[in-house]
């Protein structure tokens, strides 16, 4: 906490302003995410007097992985009749296998106090119980709230992708959630049905521009496996203009392999400073050109030193 905030904060709790304290700890965790910090002020608007930070408090400790005290923190609020913390700390143990039990009994308390999310956390703790498929089902297909539907409708889809004969209603689960994630996971069960490569494609180029981690990637890959070679130099491009650099190494490398030295050595050379498996495939690109092998030897020891064993197995080779 910097000097300025640290003043801030002494002045709201000498003159016992819990509700500027409280508005200080939201500021600091929604819009700052400075959860430490974020912390600190929670606890001084609890000590305050204020039970409405309790709930803040307990996140802010659960998202430090601090869990044990969050637990506390979450019961706290619990308590002070925040029953939003019931689902917030069922949510938490639901990751904890033995507590599974303990987690849905606080998920249906939840439920029966109408707590937002609460058919959601239940369906996510079900699906993890073998055996209670169809109840996890009906749970995760209730939940309504709009802000929540598309996690739900997301699980929902992962869980009927496990069950056979399912795949067209996974299908729609996935496409009603809409979120980023839902599309790369629909990526993966369309590529199981035969027939289905344009909707594969489709589905990654919505989880690509939605922001779903190595959805970029696995879109240039499926597209390289369908030979649209001129499709996949395409995404590479509009990936590493949206910023998805970690493009860099491969696009370079279907440069190099359709003999496009120049352009890839260009491309390669943007990715230098922050990936090594760029120095990997400049390395071994300029090992080939005459003149320039020195030069190839020595990315590849750039890219051996950061951890690239594919550089270190090349180096290793005879020559």
């Amino acid at each position: 906490m910097n000097k300025d905030l640290r003043r801030l904060t002494d002045g709201l709790i000498a003159g016992g302003d819990h509700e500027g304290l409280l508005n200080l700890a939201k500021e600091l965790f929604f819009a700052a995410n400075d959860l430490p910090a974020a912390e600190e002020v929670a606890r001084a608007a609890r000590d305050a007097g204020s039970s409405r930070a309790l709930p803040l408090l307990a996140i802010a400790l659960d998202k430090q992985g601090r869990f044990a005290e969050a637990e506390s923190a979450y019961r706290e609020a619990i308590a002070a009749g925040h029953d939003e913390s019931l689902l917030q700390l069922a949510d938490m143990l639901f990751s904890d296998q033995p507590r599974l039990d303990e987690a849905e009994e606080l998920a249906r308390r939840g439920a029966e106090l109408g707590a937002i999310s609460s058919n959601f956390v239940l369906g996510k703790i079900l699906a993890r119980q073998p055996g209670r498929e169809a109840e996890a089902e009906a749970s995760l297909a209730a939940e309504v709230h709009p802000d929540i539907r598309p996690a739900a409708q997301f699980h929902l889809g992962q869980l009927l992708m496990g069950i056979p004969g399912r795949e067209a209603d996974a299908e729609r689960a996935l496409r009603d959630s809409g979120i980023a994630e839902a599309q790369s996971l629909l990526s993966a069960l369309l590529h199981r049905i035969p027939g289905r490569e344009e909707d594969r494609i489709e589905a990654l180029r919505r989880a690509a521009e939605g922001g779903a981690q190595g959805a970029w990637n696995s879109l240039t890959i499926a597209l390289k496996e369908l030979g649209r070679l001129d499709s996949a130099e395409a995404a590479f491009r509009d990936g590493i203009t949206r910023g998805a650099t970690e493009l860099l190494p491969y696009y370079g490398d279907l440069l190099r392999c359709q003999g496009r030295p120049a352009e890839a050595e260009e491309v390669l050379r943007a990715g230098l400073p922050t990936d090594p498996k760029c120095a990997w495939v400049l390395g071994v690109m300029l090992l080939e050109a005459p003149g320039r092998v020195d030069e190839g030897r020595e990315l590849l020891i750039q890219a051996a030193g950061a951890g690239v064993v594919r550089a270190a197995i090349v180096l290793a080779q005879p020559r």
